[in-house]
């Protein structure tokens, strides 16, 4: 059902020492085209170094509410405790390394208008980072399904750092479940169950990755391991049986690289060029994943656990409700 009136929007970003990449993202945010439908700008801070509270410190904008959320707290909460703290009607979600395009947020509404309650958009990297082979492997393998191309379509998930939600429909599934990765895959296949989720190739951001190559590899087995934790959550008679996964793993593997090479060519010979140049990086990346996949296996957190509801966190202090 499409909407009669437009939305009250509330931006959430979640942060963590942040200082020099979340200003880019608030100038991004301030040159949107329909600037004046932003109701608020909520950002969760768990940062522990003093640039970027003296960043934050030094705003003074009237639609801006920084709220402390303790030192390194997972970003799954810290976009709950900006959901709880938002007035809006319409949350949307970005995070503090991503630079959205002047028609994001217009692209966001347009459909949000047209009755889609839940989605997300698509991603770009840097110009600045375009020649750094590491940064585009992990650009292909990470976000390679969320090329701006393409029309509206339907998707069972969509990354958290570009995504958008109706409320009532985010307090509806209890937000986003607390695990330390691959919140929004389990926050998308639930929502999923009560309004389809689309994706939008217009509303692009453009994604400041890691350039050193040690973090972005530890990153990498992060999110391997989490890829077979949070399905061992939602589907755990397929994915409890540790010996059906190992006899799994090596098609598992081999399944994700070939996918992120036909996706790559799907979306022409530009993109196919570009994961070729950075092919010994790309390799890098599948080591990396497939190793934190076998870390996932024998993970036991998961088992015999249904998959967490839980209530949204209230932040312990508010630093300011209005900057101004």
């Amino acid at each position: 059902m499409k909407a009669t009136t437009s939305p009250f929007i509330s931006i959430i970003i979640p942060s963590y020492n942040s200082a020099h990449t979340i200003g880019r993202t608030l100038d991004g945010i301030r040159s949107q085209i329909n600037f004046h439908k932003i109701l608020e700008i909520i950002i969760v801070d768990s940062s522990d170094d003093s640039i970027t509270k003296e960043f934050f410190d030094s705003i003074k904008s009237p639609l801006i509410k920084i709220i402390t959320s303790g030192i390194r707290v997972m970003p799954a909460k810290q976009r709950n405790i900006g959901a709880e703290a938002a007035k809006g009607n319409l949350l949307v979600f970005i995070d503090s390394d991503a630079i959205p395009s002047e028609d994001w947020l217009h692209q966001i509404e347009k459909v949000y208008l047209d009755g889609y309650k839940v989605g997300g958009g698509s991603y770009l990297i840097d110009p600045s980072q375009i020649n750094h082979k590491m940064v585009v492997a992990e650009y292909y393998f990470e976000l390679g399904e969320f090329i701006p191309a393409g029309n509206l379509r339907y998707k069972k998930v969509v990354p958290s750092c570009n995504l958008f939600c109706d409320r009532d429909l985010f307090k509806q599934v209890n937000g986003f479940p607390l695990i330390r990765a691959s919140e929004d895959s389990l926050f998308c296949l639930k929502v999923n169950k009560i309004s389809h989720l689309c994706f939008v190739p217009e509303a692009s951001v453009i994604h400041i990755f890691r350039e050193n190559q040690a973090g972005a590899l530890t990153n990498l087995r992060m999110l391997g391991k989490f890829v077979i934790i949070y399905r061992k959550l939602f589907y755990p008679k397929i994915y409890n049986n540790i010996n059906h996964l190992i006899l799994l793993y090596p098609l598992i593997v081999l399944f994700k690289f070939f996918k992120v090479y036909l996706r790559a060519l799907n979306y022409g010979w530009y993109h196919f060029s570009m994961l070729n140049y950075s092919f010994s990086e790309l390799i890098l990346c599948i080591d990396s994943w497939s190793a934190g996949l076998w870390d996932g296996i024998f993970d036991k957190s998961a088992i015999h656990h249904e998959l967490p509801d839980f209530e949204l966190s209230r932040s312990k202090e508010i630093i300011s409700s209005r900057i101004g």
